[in-house]
């Protein structure tokens, strides 16, 4: 086996430094049909046997030491790509879901704001009638006041003649 394998597998070798993180690994985008016909698919499948010999096209791809591991890592490497395309397509349709409730909640937000102007209009009239109604009654407080003191007044005059009425 070399230390590089041809196609798009990055091979690090056997002085690779593990330490760091560095795995072997698939480079995303020379991946897909064109890269692996459906010759090798079929190949590695497991529809024919596992010790079969790679057909000349896979051989310019991959060492046929490799090709047990690349249809692993290829499944590997599909499944992930699935998995983050299937995240993507939820995090964009919950993305477009909170824009149409921003956009609503936008909308709620300025009817609430015109409500709210209305409110402090029809508070300010209503404090108006309120102040207007608490001067008119305490001006019909002064005015029954005065009433009640003149109606002792006209109850007094009015005892008083009758008392004369009857001295007489």
């Amino acid at each position: 086996m070399s230390d590089r394998s041809t196609g798009s597998f990055v091979d690090h070798g056997p002085r690779a430094d593990h330490s760091g993180g560095s795995r072997p690994q698939w480079i995303v985008e020379q991946l897909g049909p064109q890269k692996f016909s459906n010759a090798c698919n079929a190949g590695f499948s497991g529809e024919g046997s596992q010790n079969s010999t790679c057909s000349s096209s896979c051989s310019e791809m991959l060492d046929c030491e490799d090709a047990p591991r690349a249809p692993v890592e290829n499944n590997r490497l599909v499944s992930a790509l699935w998995r983050e395309k299937r995240k993507t397509r939820r995090v964009l349709r919950d993305k477009r879901r909170l824009e149409g409730e921003v956009e609503g909640l936008k909308k709620a937000n300025i009817s609430l704001a015109e409500c709210n102007y209305l409110l402090a209009h029809h508070n300010s009239t209503l404090a108006s009638s309120v102040t207007s109604l608490t001067m008119k009654c305490d001006e019909t407080h002064i005015i029954v006041t005065g009433l009640v003191a003149q109606v002792r007044e006209i109850d007094t005059t009015l005892r008083m003649i009758a008392e004369k009425l009857r001295a007489k």
